[in-house]
């Protein structure tokens, strides 16, 4: 006998999230070497409160200052800047513009190290 499929049956990766938001009494199948149970969301949470001993938050940047020709990084949790040298990116053959002016119809283009328009 042939098995027909049933046309709800998706792959995980087919699936629509949902815009329900969890709560705590949601239940989700746990499985272990002991078999499957459900546990609710409010259980699986304290559990990983009670057992995730020594974890800390996570590390990050705060905000950025550019320092002539080096970035500092600030972090949180009273972590020393890190400096990132950003000379082997500067050149002296950079070309760029400087400032633009509209003079009655015509756009006039000024560039650095002296170039003409």
């Amino acid at each position: 006998m042939a098995h027909s499929k049933n046309t709800n049956d998706k792959r995980i990766d087919q699936l629509i999230p949902s815009t329900i938001p969890l709560v705590g009494t949601d239940l989700f199948a746990i499985y272990n070497a002991n078999g499957t149970r459900n546990d609710s969301l409010d259980s699986i949470t304290s559990y990983v409160a009670t057992n995730m001993t020594g974890v800390t938050s996570d590390t990050y940047v705060t905000g950025g200052t550019l320092n002539v020709n080096s970035l500092e990084l600030g972090r949180n949790q009273g972590l020393s800047d890190i400096s990132v040298d950003l000379s082997p990116l500067i050149t002296s053959n950079d070309t760029y513009l400087t400032g633009a002016t509209l003079n009655i119809d015509t756009l006039e283009l000024e560039r650095n190290q002296g170039l003409s328009q």
